[in-house]
């Protein structure tokens, strides 16, 4: 199990747009992260995704269910891009028919 660097988790964190990216939290999430087994089959994975529904709503309850819900997506993430696998969180950062579809606003002007 590769560990999250204090850098890697700030970084993890200022991806998923997390304005706590502080010491703090970033010590914070990469220890939950190190305490968050690496997954090794898909059984696993439904495991991981059953507790993420649950993380989720708990995400805003307090700093730490927010960062643990940080340390089990990039668990699962990692799983993801390891196996190939297309689950839930690749899903959620890939751009939908909609998104695609959506104008760019890099062309506007004020």
């Amino acid at each position: 199990m590769q560990e999250l660097s204090l850098k890697k988790a700030k970084n993890v964190l200022t991806f998923f747009g997390s304005e706590r990216t502080g010491p703090y939290h970033c010590r914070l999430m990469a220890r939950y992260h190190s305490e968050i087994p690496s997954l090794e089959d898909d059984a696993d994975y439904t495991n991981y995704a059953t507790q993420f529904d649950t993380t989720v709503e708990r995400a805003t309850r307090s700093e730490a269910s927010y960062l643990w819900f940080h340390a089990l997506a990039l668990r699962m993430l990692e799983y993801e891009l390891e196996t190939g696998f297309e689950g839930v969180i690749s899903q959620f950062l890939m751009p939908t028919d909609a998104d695609e579809a959506r104008p760019s606003n890099s062309g506007w002007t004020n």
